[in-house]
Protein backbone atom coordinates (compact mmCIF):
# COMPACT_ATOMS: atom_id res chain seq x y z
CA UNK A 1 0.00 0.00 0.00
CA UNK A 2 2.96 2.62 0.58
CA UNK A 3 4.18 1.86 -2.89
CA UNK A 4 1.09 2.95 -4.43
CA UNK A 5 0.71 6.14 -2.10
CA UNK A 6 4.09 6.86 -3.20
CA UNK A 7 3.06 6.55 -6.90
CA UNK A 8 0.02 8.66 -6.34
CA UNK A 9 1.64 10.94 -4.35
CA UNK A 10 4.53 11.90 -6.98
CA UNK A 11 1.96 11.68 -9.76
CA UNK A 12 -0.15 14.18 -8.05
CA UNK A 13 2.85 16.45 -7.07
CA UNK A 14 4.10 16.36 -10.81
CA UNK A 15 0.24 17.01 -11.99
CA UNK A 16 0.11 19.86 -9.01
CA UNK A 17 3.26 21.43 -10.41
CA UNK A 18 2.47 21.90 -14.22
CA UNK A 19 -1.06 23.49 -13.21
CA UNK A 20 0.70 25.87 -10.76
CA UNK A 21 2.77 26.78 -13.54
CA UNK A 22 0.06 28.01 -15.98
CA UNK A 23 -0.94 30.95 -13.81
CA UNK A 24 0.96 30.50 -10.33
CA UNK A 25 -2.33 31.56 -9.29
CA UNK A 26 -3.72 29.60 -5.99
CA UNK A 27 -7.59 30.25 -6.80
CA UNK A 28 -6.85 28.39 -10.06
CA UNK A 29 -4.41 25.56 -8.47
CA UNK A 30 -7.19 24.63 -6.02
CA UNK A 31 -9.53 24.87 -9.20
CA UNK A 32 -7.84 22.51 -11.00
CA UNK A 33 -6.98 20.22 -7.60
CA UNK A 34 -10.89 19.83 -7.81
CA UNK A 35 -11.75 19.48 -11.24
CA UNK A 36 -8.70 17.01 -12.05
CA UNK A 37 -6.02 16.84 -9.46
CA UNK A 38 -8.09 14.06 -7.47
CA UNK A 39 -8.24 11.74 -10.16
CA UNK A 40 -4.52 11.11 -8.92
CA UNK A 41 -6.02 9.11 -5.90
CA UNK A 42 -8.96 7.67 -7.86
CA UNK A 43 -11.33 10.35 -7.32
CA UNK A 44 -10.92 11.42 -3.55
CA UNK A 45 -10.87 14.88 -3.77
CA UNK A 46 -10.73 15.15 0.17
CA UNK A 47 -7.02 13.72 -0.20
CA UNK A 48 -6.40 16.55 -3.50
CA UNK A 49 -7.55 19.11 -1.56
CA UNK A 50 -5.94 18.66 1.74
CA UNK A 51 -2.14 17.85 0.08
CA UNK A 52 -3.15 20.69 -2.85
CA UNK A 53 -1.61 23.89 0.15
CA UNK A 54 0.88 21.68 1.62
CA UNK A 55 2.95 21.52 -1.82
CA UNK A 56 1.58 25.17 -3.05
CA UNK A 57 3.44 26.55 -0.11
CA UNK A 58 6.75 24.39 -0.99
CA UNK A 59 6.79 25.68 -4.84
CA UNK A 60 9.49 27.87 -5.94
CA UNK A 61 7.74 31.05 -8.21
CA UNK A 62 9.08 32.36 -11.17
CA UNK A 63 6.89 35.52 -10.17
CA UNK A 64 8.47 35.93 -6.99
CA UNK A 65 12.24 35.10 -8.18
CA UNK A 66 11.64 31.24 -7.17
CA UNK A 67 10.51 32.12 -3.47
CA UNK A 68 7.71 30.53 -2.69
CA UNK A 69 4.39 31.57 -1.21
CA UNK A 70 3.72 29.68 1.53
CA UNK A 71 0.25 29.51 3.11
CA UNK A 72 0.00 29.96 6.98
CA UNK A 73 -1.89 26.85 8.91
CA UNK A 74 -5.38 27.66 9.66
CA UNK A 75 -6.86 27.57 12.96
CA UNK A 76 -9.35 24.52 13.91
CA UNK A 77 -12.31 27.23 13.87
CA UNK A 78 -10.85 28.72 10.99
CA UNK A 79 -11.82 28.35 7.01
CA UNK A 80 -10.14 25.79 5.61
CA UNK A 81 -7.24 26.85 3.09
CA UNK A 82 -8.47 24.39 0.60
CA UNK A 83 -11.36 26.96 0.02
CA UNK A 84 -13.95 24.41 0.46
CA UNK A 85 -16.11 26.59 2.68
CA UNK A 86 -15.78 24.51 5.40
CA UNK A 87 -14.05 25.29 8.80
CA UNK A 88 -10.43 23.89 8.87
CA UNK A 89 -11.35 20.98 11.52
CA UNK A 90 -14.18 19.52 9.47
CA UNK A 91 -12.00 19.65 6.29
CA UNK A 92 -8.24 19.20 5.56
CA UNK A 93 -7.72 18.51 9.30
CA UNK A 94 -9.23 15.35 9.52
CA UNK A 95 -7.02 13.65 6.72
CA UNK A 96 -4.05 11.98 7.01
CA UNK A 97 -1.64 11.00 5.01
CA UNK A 98 0.18 7.83 5.09
CA UNK A 99 3.87 9.26 5.14
CA UNK A 100 5.41 12.62 5.95
CA UNK A 101 5.33 14.82 2.49
CA UNK A 102 9.34 15.85 2.11
CA UNK A 103 9.69 19.24 1.89
CA UNK A 104 11.89 19.51 -0.93
CA UNK A 105 9.67 17.46 -3.54
CA UNK A 106 8.08 20.87 -5.35
CA UNK A 107 11.45 22.27 -5.67
CA UNK A 108 13.25 18.72 -6.74
CA UNK A 109 10.64 18.62 -9.15
CA UNK A 110 10.86 21.91 -10.49
CA UNK A 111 14.75 21.48 -11.35
CA UNK A 112 13.51 17.93 -13.24
CA UNK A 113 11.45 20.04 -15.50
CA UNK A 114 13.61 23.66 -15.78
CA UNK A 115 15.50 24.23 -18.96
CA UNK A 116 18.09 26.55 -19.88
CA UNK A 117 17.59 30.59 -18.66
CA UNK A 118 15.19 29.58 -16.66
CA UNK A 119 16.80 26.46 -14.27
CA UNK A 120 20.07 29.04 -14.21
CA UNK A 121 18.06 31.56 -13.10
CA UNK A 122 17.00 28.75 -10.54
CA UNK A 123 20.24 27.96 -9.53
CA UNK A 124 21.44 31.49 -9.41
CA UNK A 125 18.70 32.55 -6.74
CA UNK A 126 20.15 30.35 -4.26
CA UNK A 127 16.86 29.09 -2.61
CA UNK A 128 16.76 25.55 -3.48
CA UNK A 129 17.05 23.49 -0.53
CA UNK A 130 20.53 21.15 -0.76
CA UNK A 131 18.25 18.13 -0.67
CA UNK A 132 16.72 18.83 -3.67
CA UNK A 133 19.55 20.03 -5.15
CA UNK A 134 21.00 16.66 -4.48
CA UNK A 135 17.71 14.44 -5.48
CA UNK A 136 17.40 16.52 -8.68
CA UNK A 137 21.36 15.74 -9.67
CA UNK A 138 20.84 12.03 -8.73
CA UNK A 139 18.17 12.01 -11.07
CA UNK A 140 19.58 13.64 -13.62
CA UNK A 141 22.95 11.51 -13.83
CA UNK A 142 21.39 8.25 -13.26
CA UNK A 143 19.00 9.40 -17.05
CA UNK A 144 21.95 9.84 -18.45
CA UNK A 145 21.63 13.71 -18.47
CA UNK A 146 25.40 14.60 -17.87
CA UNK A 147 25.08 18.15 -18.46
CA UNK A 148 21.98 18.97 -16.45
CA UNK A 149 23.55 16.87 -13.63
CA UNK A 150 26.87 18.61 -13.40
CA UNK A 151 25.00 21.99 -13.54
CA UNK A 152 23.14 21.35 -10.72
CA UNK A 153 25.70 19.45 -8.28
CA UNK A 154 27.80 22.26 -9.01
CA UNK A 155 24.98 24.31 -7.15
CA UNK A 156 24.96 21.89 -4.56
CA UNK A 157 28.69 22.36 -3.63
CA UNK A 158 29.15 25.79 -4.67
CA UNK A 159 27.46 27.16 -1.30
CA UNK A 160 29.93 28.55 1.65
CA UNK A 161 28.22 26.63 4.12
CA UNK A 162 28.40 22.72 3.73
CA UNK A 163 27.34 22.25 6.99
CA UNK A 164 23.91 22.37 4.96
CA UNK A 165 24.95 19.23 2.51
CA UNK A 166 22.79 16.27 2.58
CA UNK A 167 24.44 13.89 4.87
CA UNK A 168 23.98 11.22 1.44
CA UNK A 169 25.71 14.22 -0.66
CA UNK A 170 29.23 12.32 -1.29
CA UNK A 171 27.67 9.66 -4.21
CA UNK A 172 26.92 13.37 -5.89
CA UNK A 173 30.51 14.46 -4.73
CA UNK A 174 31.41 10.92 -6.35
CA UNK A 175 29.52 11.53 -9.81
CA UNK A 176 30.48 15.45 -10.40
CA UNK A 177 34.34 14.19 -10.02
CA UNK A 178 33.51 11.49 -12.83
CA UNK A 179 31.78 14.14 -15.23
CA UNK A 180 34.66 16.25 -14.81
CA UNK A 181 36.65 13.35 -15.78
CA UNK A 182 34.76 12.02 -18.90
CA UNK A 183 34.52 16.04 -20.16
CA UNK A 184 37.99 16.80 -19.41
CA UNK A 185 37.52 19.32 -16.89
CA UNK A 186 40.36 19.04 -14.93
CA UNK A 187 40.79 22.13 -13.49
CA UNK A 188 37.09 21.96 -11.80
CA UNK A 189 38.15 18.62 -10.41
CA UNK A 190 41.39 19.66 -8.83
CA UNK A 191 39.09 22.77 -7.66
CA UNK A 192 36.63 20.33 -6.39
CA UNK A 193 38.97 17.99 -4.88
CA UNK A 194 40.75 20.76 -3.15
CA UNK A 195 37.10 22.26 -1.47
CA UNK A 196 36.72 18.65 -0.19
CA UNK A 197 40.39 18.01 1.48
CA UNK A 198 40.01 21.82 2.92
CA UNK A 199 36.35 21.94 3.84
CA UNK A 200 34.84 18.48 4.29
CA UNK A 201 37.59 16.05 5.18
CA UNK A 202 35.84 13.39 6.47
CA UNK A 203 34.44 12.71 3.08
CA UNK A 204 38.06 12.67 1.71
CA UNK A 205 39.25 10.69 4.16
CA UNK A 206 36.19 7.83 3.33
CA UNK A 207 37.34 8.54 -0.42
CA UNK A 208 41.18 7.76 0.31
CA UNK A 209 40.75 4.92 2.58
Amino acid sequence: MLAVWVDQLLGFASGALSAIRQQEHYPDFMTWVRDKGAQAFNGDVATAQALAPILWSQTPLERLDFASEPLATPGRNEPCWCDSGRKYKQCCYRVNFPTDIPEQMMWMLSLREWKGATLKAALDSQQAPPQALLEAGLIAAESGQTGRSMQILESLFDGSDWSRLPEQAEPAFEILLDIYQERGFTRKRADLLDDVMERWPAVFARRGA
